[in-house]
């Protein structure tokens, strides 16, 4: 791995992370193989990262799902004191994340920390939000029913990002995930992966209720492509996309219809 923190003016060099982390440890691809990160304004490489699998995919989705009871069995008020220490610790480390997000993603520094603000209003908003959520009684269709909703978590969310938005876009799709209970998979831009590290280590806080995990798509489209469990795993039941994303097609595809009406549905009925 390259030594770029030598390179950018960071307080704390750890929140540069040129690795994966799952199940509780920063780690590399089973193969070894790696996915250079150019600063776009100079070409220059500024780091790699692991490019990781389908085998590295499931192990995540498996980590989170492990994480996945504690967590949820967690009072609201609980899981909002943990997401308030994470955002007051992005605002602490603002200028390092923010001169990582200028490195990889281009952005003036003064744009890329005001971007880390924004991504940390998220976190704010969402773990205040998840102390409020509350059920909801219908009228019943007929004589001795009653009609009662409550709303749980409902297991590990996938998360795929995209590069114009490298901070902000994590919290908001993560955030409302974990303010609700639920453990997650966070796949970033290969573009821009480290701001996406870098909230891992200012967030440390409880950094088993997430996983983060940068992927080779042509990997994973080439074990797709041989193999008939393709990239679906029963423990990931719902997913958070970019809409304008390719990637969200290309990790959509192997599922057949009866699988992701069953997602939609999720969605839908648990917006989180």
């Amino acid at each position: 791995m390259l030594d770029a923190t030598t390179k950018l003016p960071l307080k704390d060099p750890a929140l540069f992370r040129q690795a994966n982390y799952i199940a509780g440890a920063w780690v590399q691809s089973d193969n070894g193989k790696t996915i250079p990160v150019r600063n776009p304004a100079t070409g220059e490489v500024i780091g790699e990262v692991p490019a990781m699998g389908q085998a590295e995919t499931r192990r995540a989705i498996e980590a989170a799902n492990a994480a996945w009871p504690a967590w949820r069995a967690m009072l609201a008020k609980d899981r909002a004191v943990i997401l308030h220490k994470i955002a007051a610790l992005m605002h602490e480390n603002s200028d390092d994340l923010a001169a990582i997000m200028t490195a990889e993603q281009g952005k003036p520094f003064a744009e890329a920390k005001g971007e880390v603000v924004y991504a940390a209003s998220f976190i704010e908003w969402f773990a205040d939000e998840g102390r409020r959520v509350q059920g909801e009684t219908i009228p019943q269709n007929a004589k001795g029913r009653r009609i009662l909703v409550t709303k749980e978590p409902i297991g590990v969310f996938a998360a795929i990002t995209p590069w114009n938005f490298p901070s902000a876009m994590i919290t908001r799709k993560a955030g409302p995930g974990w303010a609700a209970g639920c453990t997650g998979v966070i796949r970033p831009a290969s573009q821009t992966p480290f701001s996406r590290f870098g909230l891992g280590g200012a967030g440390g806080t409880r950094r088993d209720a997430l996983w983060r995990l940068q992927c080779d798509h042509r990997a994973v489209r080439r074990n797709r492509q041989g193999t008939d469990q393709q990239s679906y795993h029963p423990q990931a039941v719902f997913h958070r996309f970019h809409r304008s994303r390719p990637c969200a097609a290309r990790a959509m595809r192997g599922h057949d219809q009866k699988d992701l009406d069953g997602i939609g549905r999720q969605c839908a009925l648990h917006r989180v």
